[in-house]
């Protein structure tokens, strides 16, 4: 009786005549791993279906800055600064002659305008200046670090308006900026028709008067905005 014991007990032990104990997953075996960090929260301008792009009661301060399209004292940013003057909101505009998009990435005009003017809300135009470039994927990385430097502002990133001396390359080149523009929202101008100055790139008073109505009804009233593509 003892020995048939002991056999049985050895049977059970490696797996034979009885049940078999379950096994052990590998994954189980080994500590789980480390939760996933939180991803770092950036201050950007979200849209939702009850507010608009810029809510205009979270705004005291806005920085406009980039190329020739801001409009020095007299284009764009002389009729989009003065509605939101009227609402209260100080305003503040630079532009940068013949700036393009390798420039703004490497002069430190923008870390300088956004150091010099605490504001809520940062406005870019920039891309004017490469809207005739025949390898617009080159363009992705450029973009992409300068939307980089306005990482934890509210910023719209206002793409360039139609020219007519670039023809078909400017789509391209607006949809790599379109695409690498993050965590700004893009504003693509494109599809508006504006008057322009005898250059025939910066739009003259009327033009600048309908690029600045078109943006503020798309950002702030919540208008349907024109064109393929938009923030």
């Amino acid at each position: 009786m003892l020995q048939r014991a002991w056999r049985v007990c050895l049977l059970t032990l490696f797996g034979f005549g009885g049940a078999t104990p379950p096994a052990i997953a590998e994954h189980s075996l080994a500590p789980p791993p480390p939760p996933a960090p939180a991803p770092t929260p950036v201050a950007t301008i979200t849209p939702t279906p009850n507010g608009p792009v810029i809510d205009l009661s979270k705004v005291h301060s806005v920085v406009h800055i980039g190329d020739s399209e801001v409009g020095y004292a007299a284009g764009l940013c002389k009729d989009l600064g003065a509605r939101f003057k009227a609402q209260g909101i100080a305003y503040w505009s630079e532009s940068w002659t013949s700036e393009g998009l390798k420039s703004a990435d490497t002069d430190g005009k923008i870390e300088k305008a956004l150091a010099a003017h605490k504001a809520d809300l940062v406005l870019l135009n920039l891309g004017t200046n490469n809207l005739a470039s025949p390898s617009p994927q080159v363009l992705g990385p450029l973009v992409s670090s300068i939307a980089k430097k306005l990482a934890g502002h509210q910023c719209i990133w206002i793409g360039p308006p139609h020219l007519p001396s670039a023809g078909k390359l400017e789509e391209p080149v607006v949809k790599f900026i379109a695409a690498n523009s993050a965590p700004c929202h893009f504003y693509d101008s494109l599809a508006l028709s504006l008057d322009l100055q005898p250059d025939k790139i910066h739009p003259n008073g009327k033009g600048a008067q309908v690029w600045a109505e078109n943006l503020w009804n798309v950002l702030v009233l919540q208008k349907p905005a024109p064109g393929p593509f938009r923030l």
